[in-house]
């Protein structure tokens, strides 16, 4: 264990947790060995500030603050389910881009089973 990774706190590896599970929905499960690090949580902020207004806020509501979508998007003002659902929708397409996910990639470590799919990817 690294000293980077004593400086999280326990709220935000479980946000990093939420956030990698929902990224690599269905590829993520025990599978994976996480460095939950400084660095780590830096790259997800990162990747997060990219994304359009309304999604990011939705996705650090939601992951975060853990509130339920409705929650969200009452908070945000949105009264359409269907327009909070697109906010949440498209910033997880997002994320899940290779030209953002590739970034959350170095710090998981992958068993022997799963590291042939990703070097495909």
């Amino acid at each position: 264990m690294t000293n980077e990774t004593k400086d999280l706190t326990a709220e935000e590896k479980e946000f990093c947790h939420r956030l990698l599970s929902r990224v690599f929905a269905g590829e993520f499960d025990m599978d994976y060995i996480v460095d939950y690090s400084r660095a780590l949580l830096d790259t997800i902020e990162e990747c997060l500030s990219e994304l359009p207004a309304a999604s990011e806020a939705m996705l650090r509501l939601m992951l975060n603050e853990g509130k339920t979508r409705e929650e969200a998007a009452a908070e945000l003002g949105i009264t359409d389910p269907q327009e909070a659902y697109y906010y949440e929708a498209r910033g997880f397409r997002m994320l899940r881009h290779p030209h953002r996910s590739r970034r959350f990639r170095p710090f998981m470590t992958v068993t022997e089973y799963y590291r042939s799919i990703w070097e495909q990817q």
